[in-house]
């Protein structure tokens, strides 16, 4: 099943832009950046909107929600529902606690793993087929509360781990945009298995 719509979960308010809940933000950003995107106002679920056309195949969607982290699952659905597409061609790009800090992996996944932002957007949509990538920041010592921590800014040696995974994903992302996803996934596994910067 291809890819037609890629989006990310995080906070849409500058005081939030380099925490660790941003991290899905910034990896669509990136691809943005890459990809040449020009974002627009959508009209059709609040946010941002752009498209990539890769290879004449058709234009695959970039939409980045409007609203904070635990009720960006509406606006998210609303752009999926208007432009017709499945929750299986729908990639979602978010943080994840789970994963250490660099590790990053793709697949579906039943649940919302404990994440509000994966939470709000399964009141919307069945989350189950949705493919989602998810970019590991660690979790915190016991001095610091999960809150706290996702709200605030990776420590320099998690950000050079996080930027690589980041970096690296991105490097492949011709076999998403080419529905490859199981070379994806093989080609996320070998990054993982890579030297990161901080000897993770």
């Amino acid at each position: 099943m291809a890819i037609k719509l890629i989006t990310a979960l995080g906070n849409n308010e500058e005081k939030y832009f380099q925490t660790r809940h941003n991290i899905g933000f910034r990896w669509l950003d990136q691809l943005a950046e890459m990809q040449h995107v020009t974002w627009q106002k959508s009209s059709h679920g609040k946010g941002m909107v752009g498209k990539i056309n890769y290879d004449n195949q058709s234009a695959i969607l970039l939409f980045k929600p409007g609203l904070l982290m635990n009720i960006n699952g509406k606006p998210i659905a609303d752009c999926a529902r208007y432009f017709t597409i499945k929750p299986e061609e729908i990639l979602l790009v978010y943080d994840d606690l789970d994963l250490e800090a660099g590790i990053i992996k793709c697949r579906k996944s039943v649940g919302h793993g404990g994440h509000n932002g994966v939470r709000d957007l399964a009141n919307h949509i069945d989350i189950s087929q949705t493919i989602r990538l998810k970019i590991g920041i660690g979790r915190p010592d016991s001095k610091l509360n999960t809150s706290q921590y996702v709200l605030q800014k990776p420590s320099p040696s998690d950000s050079k781990n996080i930027d690589h995974a980041i970096k690296n994903s991105l490097a492949h992302r011709g076999l998403l945009f080419s529905g490859q996803l199981n070379a994806y996934y093989e080609q996320l596994a070998l990054i993982n298995k890579m030297e990161k910067p901080n000897g993770i």
